[in-house]
């Protein structure tokens, strides 16, 4: 998947998958070592395995929606003791 991925441009790959109470895959930065819900030239495909898969969504949907209109906010940052799951390969 990741080498199918890494052929398209950003615009055209895929954002981001969701199985509730299974997986997500999303983009991953090596860069920055953070999960993107949207991909970029530099992210690649990874997937995170949780019971809790909804807390990260949340926390990804805030971090790109509010941070279109206001100031940045990082949910996250309040919930760090939320486990949001182990990243699988």
């Amino acid at each position: 998947m990741h080498n199918l991925n890494s052929k398209t441009e950003p615009e055209n790959r895929i954002d981001s998958v969701w199985v509730l109470k299974k997986v997500a895959i999303l983009n991953w930065s090596d860069q920055s070592k953070t999960l993107d819900i949207t991909p970029t030239k530099e992210t690649r495909l990874r997937s995170v395995e949780s019971d809790n898969i909804l807390m990260l969504f949340t926390t990804q949907l805030q971090r790109l929606l509010l941070g279109t209109w206001t100031l940045e906010f990082n949910l996250k940052d309040y919930l760090s003791q939320v486990k949001y799951g182990k990243l699988i390969d």
